[in-house]
């Protein structure tokens, strides 16, 4: 097992790998290193070293909040058709479950003038931007050498993503494992219908936790086994398949409950908790008025659909240990320790995915429209992982990038064809937009979810029905990583959309930003041409959920 310490050392290592590739000075790696050793053994100062303590002092009530929702109106249950104006949205009441209908192909572009709308200026989007190269015009863009991907994503021990977080706290603990650190013994678990692997740490778990005394003296018992060193092979395991900080988390959860099927979930929660602790996350342990477990995080982003309480300013979102549902949620008050104000608590949880490296289970795709075809496989593994994410914001499921090898090959494919075909310019920006407006069938998330299910790039080209955020984050991504077009991914109350800077002008619904024109480029709307905005949001001001340049 390793020690604390010699977690610490490799720590420093791979940060240092990570985030200092560009520095050759070895002042600045020493200066960096002895940061990353400070900054957790700060941290366990702080907190690790007397949590037993507090959970065995003060457990505070706290009041559940009732998660907020992404859209508060229903959304059209038919698909906006500019054949069809005006657009009628139904009343807020339950939409109806019936089929969406046929999606006819579009008729060409009309050219009729529309009316200017000038929404003044939305507050720009600053965070989560994607690297913007070079400014080009649209057929040079063509001669750019394919995205290839530099690995695959198969899992194996990759070097972690150059898209981790620059600002990472100090005080994680990520060791980086050689052969000779991890036990040959491994224990395979079902995680969503996928097997997964994690060095074998086995533990005592007992009966049900039902005091603050008692909680205390799991976490020393806990402490003085060898608990920490799963915390330790967790963090190989997340490093082994590209985890995120809430992913980790999920898959320590399938793991526990695996491992130990017949633990209390007291217990259960407990163990989690304690090795969440020790890889440096804030993570509190919850118990409601009938004693039953929950795991309480605070995240970088902001999340709908679930309960939150707040503790010294932060939102701690609420977990049961057996259930992915954000309705079954505590019904009463829930209580967790105090800890001191003036603590480090930890870190807390980045829901951005970036390049996620699960088990392999191609399912293959192939959509066709106006002359162009993308074909593919999508890893299946990854739809149940996903399925029930937490609601983030429309930019966050944007700025994510579950698989970049099979962007890459899409984004190929389309510039392949539209190189082929001789678009350039606002040809090509029709073509994706008549593309993605017609390629796919229209459903509200409640009518074929249930519940709000914002996609990710990759779930588009997996299920067979989508809605306007769904089509809006793939329609600005190809107009960036195809075009190279500075474009904008917008909302309305009730809907998403897409606003491109064309380089000359054109007649048509555009707003200004930053001394910019931008025209309204709807991938929802079927048979609009780019200036052309749904009748309803003539006269409100989109607000700018993510810019791309």
């Amino acid at each position: 097992m390793l020690t604390l310490r010699k977690a610490a050392l490799s720590l420093a290592l791979i940060f240092s790998v990570c985030h200092l590739t560009a520095q050759s000075s070895q002042d600045a790696f020493n200066a960096y290193r002895q940061q990353l050793l400070q900054g957790y053994q700060d941290y366990r100062k702080s907190i690790l070293d007397d949590y037993d303590k507090y959970l065995e002092g003060i457990w505070e009530q706290h009041e559940q909040f009732k998660a907020g929702k992404r859209f508060t109106e229903p959304k059209p249950a038919v698909q906006p058709d500019v054949k069809a104006e005006p657009v009628v949205v139904p009343e807020p009441e339950p939409v109806s479950a019936t089929p969406a209908p046929t999606i006819p192909e579009p008729e060409a572009p009309t050219v009729t003038k529309a009316d200017p709308i000038t929404p003044g200026l939305p507050a720009p989007v600053t965070a989560n931007r994607p690297d913007a190269p070079n400014k080009v015009d649209v057929p040079r863009h063509y001669n750019v050498p394919d995205v290839t991907p530099t690995h695959s994503n198969r899992p194996g021990l990759p070097t972690p993503s150059a898209a981790v977080r620059p600002d990472a706290p100090t005080h994680v603990l990520i060791p980086r494992f050689t052969p000779e650190d991890v036990d040959k013994d491994s224990y395979d678990f079902d995680y969503r219908g996928m097997e997964l692997s994690i060095a074998d740490v086995p533990l005592t778990l007992k009966g049900r936790l039902n005091s603050p005394a008692e909680f205390a003296a799991k976490w020393r018992e806990l402490k003085s086994s060898d608990a920490v060193a799963l915390a330790e092979a967790m963090v190989e395991a997340a490093q082994r398949y590209n985890l995120n900080d809430f992913l980790t988390y999920d898959v320590l959860k399938a793991y526990v409950l695996a491992r130990y099927p017949n633990a209390h979930p007291t217990a259960q929660m407990a163990l989690v908790h304690f090795v969440l602790a020790n890889m440096g996350y804030d993570a509190r342990l919850g118990i409601d008025d009938s004693g039953n477990p929950y795991l309480l995080l605070p995240f970088d982003q902001k999340v709908y659909a679930r309960h939150f309480l707040t503790l010294n300013g932060r939102q701690y979102y609420v977990f049961p240990v057996d259930s992915d549902d954000p309705n079954n949620h505590a019904r009463s008050f829930i209580s967790t320790c105090k800890l001191p104000e003036d603590a480090d608590p930890g870190k807390p949880f980045d829901l951005i995915i970036n390049d996620l490296r699960l088990p392999e289970k191609p399912k293959e795709f192939a959509i066709s429209q106006g002359g162009m075809t993308i074909t593919g496989s999508v890893n299946e593994n990854l739809i149940p992982v996903l399925y029930r994410y937490p609601q983030m914001a429309t930019e966050d499921f944007a700025s994510s990038n579950v698989s970049p090898a099979l962007r890459a090959d899409v984004v190929n494919q389309f510039k392949q064809q539209l190189a082929a075909e001789g678009k350039s310019g606002r040809e090509a920006i029709d073509a994706l937009l008549r593309f993605t407006q017609s390629g796919f069938k229209y459903a509200t998330d409640d009518e074929y979810h249930g519940f709000e299910k914002p996609y990710f790039f990759e779930e588009t080209l997996y299920y067979p029905k989508c809605d306007c955020e769904d089509r809006s984050i793939f329609y600005t991504f190809l107009l960036w990583n195809v075009l190279g077009v500075e474009n904008h991914l917008i909302a309305y109350p009730i809907h998403e959309a897409a606003a491109v800077r064309l380089d000359e002008p054109i007649s048509g619904d555009n707003y200004q930003h930053e001394g910019k024109t931008f025209y309204i480029s709807d991938p929802t709307y079927i048979g609009a041409r780019t200036g052309q905005c749904m009748p309803r949001f003539k006269t409100t001001p989109p607000k700018i959920d993510k810019e791309y340049r």
